[in-house]
């Protein structure tokens, strides 16, 4: 795989239904799914997907900010446009990564129209809107 960066390593199968990854520094650490709906997830599953969906979305804006060029010519921006509205799409959803992290790509939110603007605040002291009138 030349892709990956030296050091990393991961298996994809294992007979205990868990991955081991060895990542930078060669830092093991095992993530496992429960195998039957009854059973539950680990106590730390959601800080585990937190720090998934931060890392992705960390890579995303390395991928747009150094590699747009590339992935343009390579005619893989739909592609990356798609994967980039699944990310912030599921973020929006779930909360996961703070505002101030994704802020950095606000403009490419907006340029996408992933998100519909907040509506802004109304003046003080101006009245509420009225409801409209039931019809007769």
């Amino acid at each position: 795989m030349p892709f990956l960066y030296p050091g990393f390593r991961r298996e994809v199968t294992d007979p205990n239904r868990s991955s081991p990854i060895i990542g930078r520094g060669g830092v093991h650490f095992k993530v496992s799914r429960p195998l039957q709906i009854a059973n539950e997830f680990p106590s730390s599953f959601e800080s585990i997907v937190r720090k998934i969906l931060r890392l992705l979305f960390h890579v995303m804006a390395h991928v747009y900010h150094c590699h747009f060029r590339e992935v343009v010519l390579l005619n893989l921006h739909a592609h990356l446009n798609c994967l980039f509205a699944h990310i912030i799409l599921f973020n929006a959803r779930f909360q996961l990564i703070d505002s101030h992290e994704t802020e950095i790509l606000s403009d490419l939110v907006s340029a996408l129209k992933l998100l519909e603007p907040p509506e802004p605040p109304a003046p003080e002291g101006a009245a509420a809107p009225e409801a409209p009138a039931p019809a007769q």
